[in-house]
């Protein structure tokens, strides 16, 4: 099995990592740097003047410089568009319209004999075996 990257900050990668904001064009798979592409002055940052606290702000188009950067790409143009197209056909489906298993363990367990998700062929549970 691979080993896994550990997130910055220790726990797990969250969904919201991978995938970002499509408005900010955050997350590892909105991240034009893979295909040697920076933008700087991406975000705004502005102080609160109640809170103190620094807050970004999506900074307007006319104000964001792309710069190329082929040094730095490690993801060819063609994979970077076709990942795209994927991303953004399951982006047109709701969370919560998605294709759900019926039961929390589908999937994860199989059958210790016919190595399949089946066990009704069991007379006695024998079925307890978990996927890697």
């Amino acid at each position: 099995m691979p080993t896994r990257s550990p997130p910055p900050r220790g726990g797990e990668w969250r969904a919201s990592t991978i995938t970002g904001s499509p408005a900010r064009g955050l997350g590892v798979l909105r991240n034009p740097i893979y295909v040697g592409r920076y933008l700087y002055n991406r975000v705004t940052m502005k102080r609160d003047p109640e809170t103190r606290r620094r807050i970004s702000r999506p900074s307007a188009d006319g104000e964001r410089v792309w710069m190329e950067v082929p040094d730095l790409r490690i993801v060819d143009e063609e994979s970077w568009r076709r990942a795209w197209e994927i991303a953004e056909s399951h982006a047109m489906v709701p969370l919560n319209a998605r294709p759900r298993p019926r039961y929390l363990l589908t999937g994860l367990i199989t059958c210790r004999r016919m190595r399949r998700i089946d066990d009704r062929h069991h007379q006695q549970p024998n079925w307890l075996f978990a996927r890697p």
